[in-house]
This record gives C-alpha cells, sequence and structure tokens, in this order.
C-alpha cells in the first residue's frame, strides 16, 4: 500500500461551478494590426501541418499532435495575416494530471510555430494569450509547456520548473533478475501496463490520467523518443515495466542521449525496478553509451547513483529538461484541491481545514501573477509570483526553501500548518505523458 493511501480519497473528477470571479482577464486578440485569431476548423488542416512542418521540420505537428486521442480542432488557435494565410500556431492539448487523488484540467501548450516571414510581429505573443483565454473559459486548472525561452514564457504568468536529476555511470553495472523475466514489451502486455501505472501513480502528483485508448495509440507508434520498454515478468504475471527514452538538446538531432524516463511496479515488487535498471543499462552499454540520466521518484532509489556534474548538465540540458506551469483558473483549482489540503492537515494532527489557516487570493499585475496568503490567526501576509505559488502547489520544494515574502513575521505555528499544507512531494513528470 502507498504510505500516502489511508488518508487520501480515490481518484475523482471534481467540477467547478460557474465562472471565478479572480481570473486574469486579457483584451480580446481576436483581431489586431493586419492579423485575426481564431480557432482552428477541419478546412485548415492542410495549412496547420504545412506551416509547422517548414517550422519544425518535421511531422511532430502531424503525428502526435493532430493525432491526440483528445485533440480536437477548437483547442488549435490560429494567426492568420491581413491576406488571410496562416501565420501562426499556437495547440491546447488537453490532459488530467493526478493530484493526490484528484484530477486536475491541465492544457499542455505546443505546436507554437510562426512563418519565418511574421515572426517578430507580436503574433505568436497574440497565439498564446488567446490560448491562455480560451482555457480560461474552458475552466482549466493548470497549463504546461517546454519553453524555448523561459524569460518569454513567463511574461504569460508561467513558472520556471527544473527538476533534479541523477547520472548512473554504466562502467561494472551487471545485469541481475532477482527471479524476474525480463524482456521487451509485447502488445500482450498493454493491460498490464495500464494497471501498474494506475497503481503505482494513484497518489503522487504530476502524473496524468491515461485513457485504455491512450495507451494503446501511443504504444503502437513509432515515437522519435521512444528507445526501449522493457518488461519485468513474475509466475506469468508483467509487475514492472521501464521505458528508456532518447533525450535530444534540439528536435530532429542526430546526436542524443539515453534517460530512464518512466517506471512502474505493483506492490511488493520495487525490486524489479532495480531489475529493469539493470537491462535497461546493459541495452545502452551495448548500443555505446556510458551513462544513464534520469528524474528520482520518491520510491525509487538507483544504487550508485550520483547527483550531476556541470558537464552532466550540459549533456542533459535538452528539450524536456526545463518545465514551465501556470495556473489558470484559480476557483476551479482551488475547488478540487481542498479536499488534498484538508487531508494534508489532518495527517499533520490538525483539526483545522486550510481555509481556518490563510485565505489565498490572485491580483494580476504587468502580465505576471502575485499570489497572496493571508494568515487568518495574525494576519500576516505571504506575497508569492507565480512562480514561487507553482513550486508551492506542487511542493517542488520545501516551504522554508521557497521564495516568499514575509515569512519572517510567521509564527512558528503558523509555519508548521503551511509546511503541512505544501509538503515537498516533488511532482513526478514522466515523459510519456507530454510526448
Amino acid at each position: 500500500m502507498h504510505p500516502l493511501q489511508h488518508h487520501r480519497v480515490e481518484p475523482r473528477r471534481i467540477r467547478p461551478q460557474g465562472r471565478a470571479s479572480n481570473l486574469p482577464t486579457y483584451e480580446s486578440p481576436l483581431c489586431g494590426p493586419g492579423y485575426t485569431i481564431r480557432a482552428g476548423a477541419p478546412r485548415d488542416l492542410e495549412a496547420m501541418v504545412e506551416l509547422t512542418e517548414e517550422v519544425f521540420q518535421d511531422s511532430f505537428v502531424r503525428d502526435v499532435l493532430l493525432a491526440d486521442p483528445g485533440f480536437r480542432f477548437d483547442d488549435a488557435r490560429l494567426v492568420f495575416d491581413a491576406e488571410g494565410k496562416l501565420a501562426s500556431t499556437t495547440f491546447v492539448i488537453p490532459r488530467e494530471m493526478r493530484f493526490e487523488g484528484v484530477l486536475l484540467k491541465l492544457g499542455g501548450i505546443g505546436g507554437v510555430a510562426t512563418d519565418p516571414l511574421h515572426r517578430r510581429k507580436g503574433y505568436a505573443s497574440a497565439g498564446l494569450k488567446d490560448a491562455i483565454e480560451h482555457m480560461v473559459t474552458q475552466h482549466y486548472d493548470l497549463s504546461f509547456l517546454y519553453p524555448f525561452d523561459p524569460s518569454y514564457y513567463a511574461r504569460f504568468g508561467f513558472g520556471d520548473l527544473v527538476l533534479p536529476f541523477q547520472v548512473l555511470e554504466l562502467d561494472g553495472v551487471v545485469e541481475r533478475s532477482n527471479g524476474y523475466l525480463l524482456r521487451e514489451f509485447e502488445p500482450r502486455d498493454t493491460d498490464a501496463l495500464e494497471a501498474i501505472y494506475d497503481e503505482f501513480n494513484r497518489f503522487r502528483v504530476g502524473p496524468f490520467e491515461r485513457s485504455s485508448l491512450y495507451w494503446r495509440q501511443y504504444l503502437a507508434k513509432n515515437r522519435p523518443l521512444h528507445e526501449r520498454l522493457f518488461v519485468a515478468e513474475l509466475e506469468d504475471k508483467v509487475v514492472a515495466y521501464m521505458f528508456l527514452e532518447r533525450i535530444f538538446h534540439h528536435w530532429g538531432e542526430i546526436d542524443y542521449k539515453l534517460k530512464i524516463g518512466e517506471v512502474g511496479s505493483l506492490d511488493g515488487h520495487a525490486d524489479a525496478l532495480l531489475s529493469l535498471c539493470e537491462r535497461a543499462a546493459g541495452h545502452a552499454q551495448g548500443a555505446g553509451f556510458e551513462r544513464l540520466y534520469f528524474d528520482p521518484v520518491t520510491d525509487f532509489h538507483v544504487p550508485g547513483a550520483r547527483e550531476p556534474s556541470e558537464a552532466d548538465i550540459a549533456d542533459y540540458n535538452n528539450v524536456k529538461y526545463r518545465k514551465m506551469v501556470r495556473v489558470v483558473d484559480l476557483t476551479s483549482l482551488l475547488c478540487k484541491i481542498t479536499p488534498v489540503w484538508n487531508a494534508r492537515l489532518e495527517s499533520s494532527g490538525r483539526k483545522e481545514c486550510w481555509q481556518d489557516v490563510f485565505s489565498l487570493r490572485r491580483d494580476r499585475r504587468d502580465s505576471r501573477d502575485r499570489f497572496e496568503l493571508t494568515l487568518i490567526a495574525s494576519g500576516s501576509t505571504l506575497r508569492a509570483d507565480d512562480e514561487a505559488f507553482v513550486k508551492l502547489l506542487l511542493g517542488f520544494e520545501p516551504f522554508e526553501q521557497i521564495e516568499v515574502g514575509g515569512k519572517d513575521g510567521l509564527t512558528d505555528g503558523e509555519k508548521d500548518a503551511l509546511a503541512a499544507v505544501f509538503p515537498a512531494t516533488r511532482p513526478v513528470f514522466w515523459d510519456f505523458d507530454y510526448l
């Protein structure tokens, strides 16, 4: 049993009622100097594919985004020039993110492409603002993207998250089965992987909700980032799996490194993950690699792994290393995570609800969000920018280490209560979720 399970609610969808009163608002970007913006339509398909393939020099949008099980043309936000030609695209990719027992509605931002002839005209910015407003009207809780320029997306309220990673040197790693049959994935294993994923990630923060269609469609694809998928079998039952993924500094590069992109195991079979790690290391050695990279998970530790050097960081600093998240509909978000925050307080021995500890409001200034947490007992106010609040929300770091203004005026009891509401659970972002 997962150590958090005894005080967590089962994963469920909570629907917000009405529109939040404290949402950021934008002037409608439906038109501007020399351009118009609208949602995509089937008649735009050819133009969307042509533009994105010209910009990205690959078929990612056509083969992945447009083929996504959740894709709707309404989620393609398109900018047209004065002559009616498609000039810029921004896609909202609908997902649901697990947050310790509840599901948050998350909009991934991808396929941001602008015709080279129309760059530096504000088209991409207008398209991104329109995508955010679209997510606001659809009550998305959070939005997520991989930034080509973090400072650019910070202007739109996205907070920068750089998760720590570790390095496993392959010299001397010996493959041991520990009684498991280790082999490559076969299509007949799909149902088993889906069940393992659900059990392994049920009470984590960060993993996505995946439908059977999602699993089957993407496991059947020849994804450019995929290297190998290994499974561990015991008594004819698959009990663990491991994705070995490729990482690039830039999309389309020939040179790449290898990382452990995702793991999962049934309760009682954590040792199978170590066997799979050694199996993956053996494959990497055979392919000529000297090391593997991976993002640590709370209950998955690899013996012999080390912290990265500056050279490792330079090697690993790839298109998926930096992640950025923003809050979209705060009222919807609070509606869904209130049971989690209250359960956290209860598990720490406190009897109050989070609303008895602090109130929360958001203000938008100079295109950035400001969050204020007012402590009920003392009236002290904590001030967090959008990045600090996202780190608090997702448990990116301990509460004491996150830069929040006004912390010096808190009592020890208030600090303890906030640390209980915002523990350092450290989010888990599986590569397979984001493709």
